[in-house]
């Protein structure tokens, strides 16, 4: 009985910590890979950080203000927020594949799914002149827009 729970343990841990980081090292891999094929964004490194940053804030009707970069990997754009109604410490990650942006939960030790299922919401950007816009599609009725200036 206790191998059956200490496997169980195991394989928890592998399946909620483990699996995660190995699927981002995959996406971070993905330039040195011809099995995985994604539309990179034209932008550089600062616009890319300032779509994450927009994307963040609009899903999460924060102000931009207080959303921050707190590192990057590869094309993954890190960043957080203090939530100012508790104090509480909310992490994300966030990449770009054309005009959708990909992003998932991070903390406690773990790294959250990237939101790429079909039940997802779809969060695209655009960037005209010195605006960027924000859609984040909820439903087929329901879409939540922010406009940014550069």
């Amino acid at each position: 009985m206790r191998k059956l729970l200490l496997w169980i343990a195991v394989t928890g841990t592998i399946a909620a910590v483990i699996e995660p980081k190995l699927k981002d090292h995959r996406i971070t891999s993905a330039s040195h890979s011809t099995q995985v094929k994604t539309v990179k964004s034209n932008l550089n490194p600062e616009q890319t950080q300032k779509v994450c940053l927009a994307a963040i804030a609009t899903m999460f009707s924060k102000p931009l203000k207080i959303v921050h970069v707190t590192h990057i990997a590869y094309d993954i754009v890190y960043l957080q927020y203090i939530r100012e109604e508790d104090n509480s410490l909310w992490q994300y990650k966030c990449y770009l594949e054309g005009p959708r942006v990909i992003w998932g939960s991070v903390g406690n030790d773990t790294s959250g799914r990237w939101r790429t299922s079909k039940y997802d919401p779809i969060v695209t950007w655009a960037i005209e002149g010195n605006k960027l816009t924000i859609k984040d599609r909820i439903s087929e009725t329901s879409e939540n827009v922010r406009t940014f200036s550069f």
